[in-house]
C-alpha cells in the first residue's frame, strides 16, 4: 500500500514483498549460524535491529531512493530477529521442557504483537492520510527493542529464573 500510494504499479510494489521474504529467509538461516559461538546474543540482536532501523528510516526519509536496500535490510533484520529470538529462549535454560515453554510463550506473544501492528499501521494511515506516523511508530518499536535487548544480560538469567 505504501508504494502504491507513492504511484508504483501493483506488480512493482508487490515484488517488494517477494524481495523482503527472500531476505527474511536468508537472515533466518544465517543469523543463528553466525551467532552460535557467542553465548551473549545481545550484540547480534542489536545488529539486526540496527538493520531494521536503517531500513525503516530509509523508507521514512527516502522511500523512492534505495528502495531495494531498505526492503532488504528490513527483511534480513526481521528474519534474523525471529530465528535469534527462538534460539535465545533455548540457549539459557538447562531444562528442555522449560526452554520449550519459554519458546512457545515468546513465539505466542510475538505473533500477537505481529498481528496487532498491521491494524495499528492501517488505523494511523487512515487517521493521518500517510505513512509517516506509522513508520515513526515502527521506528520507535525498534528503538524500544534495542533498549530492552541491552537491558537483559545472560549473567542475570539464573538469578531471575531461579531453580528450574
Amino acid at each position: 500500500m505504501f508504494y502504491r500510494q507513492l504511484g508504483w504499479s501493483a506488480q512493482d510494489a508487490g515484488s517488494l514483498i517477494g524481495l523482503m521474504t527472500i531476505f527474511q529467509v536468508i537472515g533466518a538461516l544465517a543469523a543463528p549460524l553466525l551467532a552460535r559461538r557467542w553465548p551473549d546474543r545481545r550484540p547480534w540482536l542489536v545488529i539486526v535491529l540496527v538493520l531494521q532501523l536503517i531500513g525503516m528510516v530509509g523508507l521514512l526519509l527516502a522511500p523512492q531512493t534505495g528502495t531495494t536496500l531498505w526492503v532488504a535490510l528490513i527483511g534480513g533484520g526481521l528474519g534474523s530477529m525471529f530465528s535469534l529470538c527462538l534460539t535465545l529462549t533455548l540457549d539459557h535454560l538447562p531444562d528442555a521442557r522449560a526452554a520449550g515453554y519459554l519458546a512457545a510463550f515468546v513465539q505466542g506473544i510475538g505473533f500477537i504483537i505481529t498481528g496487532i501492528i498491521p491494524y495499528a499501521v492501517g488505523w494511523l494511515r487512515e487517521l493521518t492520510g500517510g505513512f509517516q506516523l506509522p513508520w515513526a511508530l515502527l521506528i520507535a518499536i525498534v528503538i524500544a527493542s534495542m533498549v530492552t535487548t541491552l537491558r537483559f544480560a545472560p549473567s542475570g538469567y539464573a538469578r531471575a529464573i531461579g531453580p528450574v
